[in-house]
């Protein structure tokens, strides 16, 4: 293993701007990971590290931050060659509240786990109404509210063992259900080009969630009381009238966020409160003071 990843370090070009390598290890027993201390020491040149998570939510966070920075880091020099694309025109935190609605149109969901190269498929149409301003904008979309138009449902039929034609449910939503749906920010090249976009987004969130589903299972069979991690389904929505766009689009969460990083740079690091003051001493009040003789003197 520590040979594999040396020779990907030579394939980036003993670039640390192009690799960083992060092992991390879930557990309070340190000497457990010293095969993950090794693979990341194979790497020079401060490009190796190795996170012990122990089983608390600020050693989590620390090392979330440490794999977003590394992330940020890595897609701006690799991204910083690319020809900068214009923006589209977008009313943004304007008209937020003013909605078009969108008949028929299209929805897919995402192709299997880890298939990049592969197409959305589509299960069905929709009726929605989408807000004319974004309220949000990251690094690489616009983030606007959608409502579904009426209670919708939609089925696939597959055969079962036996051959016969089953139903079952794929999709479903209610009437007036909120939902997020994000566009590229950046102004068409083509159809293709933007379905690519939303093709890869989708794969990756689909891969994920299997991931950390997985992930949840194995703390589950070691007893480890840590946070539970999960994804959300997305789908891709392809509308055509009134006029065509395609979004990635989930379901709105109403809850607090905690935002670890941005693909435009911005880290989110988490800070250790600070201890709490140490109690007066015996015999002091609330204050610090302490009672002799009838009188008080500072504790």
């Amino acid at each position: 293993a520590c040979d594999h990843v040396w020779n990907l370090w030579l394939a980036l070009g003993a670039d640390r701007r192009r690799l960083q390598f992060h092992c991390v290890g879930f557990g309070n027993s340190p000497g457990d990971f010293d095969v993950l201390r090794r693979l990341a020491s194979r790497i020079p040149d401060g490009a190796g590290h190795f996170n012990n998570t122990r089983l608390d939510l600020y050693q989590l966070q620390s090392s979330i931050v440490s794999f977003s920075t590394s992330l940020t880091s890595t897609r701006t020099a690799t991204a910083s060659t690319k020809r900068r694309r214009e923006l589209r025109t977008v009313h943004m935190k304007q008209f937020e509240s003013r909605f078009t609605k969108y008949y028929k149109a299209k929805i897919y969901e995402s192709p299997e786990p880890g298939l990049f190269g592969a197409r959305a498929t589509q299960i069905g149409e929709v009726d929605v109404e989408i807000a004319d301003g974004a309220f949000e904008s990251g690094g690489e979309r616009n983030v606007f509210m959608m409502r579904f138009l009426r209670r919708t449902e939609l089925f696939q039929t597959v055969p079962d063992a036996q051959g016969r034609q089953q139903q079952f449910k794929t999709f479903e939503a209610e009437a007036s259900e909120e939902w997020v749906v994000k566009e590229d920010k950046h102004a068409k090249i083509s159809d293709n080009n933007d379905l690519e976009f939303h093709d890869k987004s989708l794969v990756t969130q689909r891969t994920a969630a299997v991931l950390a589903e997985k992930f949840n299972e194995l703390c589950e069979e070691k007893s480890l009381s840590v946070p539970k991690v999960k994804y959300l389904d997305a789908f891709l929505l392809v509308t055509t009238q009134p006029t065509r766009r395609q979004f990635f689009a989930e379901r709105k969460l109403e809850t607090t966020f905690q935002k670890w990083n941005t693909n435009n740079g911005t880290v989110v690091k988490s800070v250790r409160p600070a201890p709490p003051p140490p109690p007066p001493p015996a015999g002091a009040d609330a204050d610090g003071w302490s009672a002799v003789g009838g009188a008080r003197r500072p504790g």
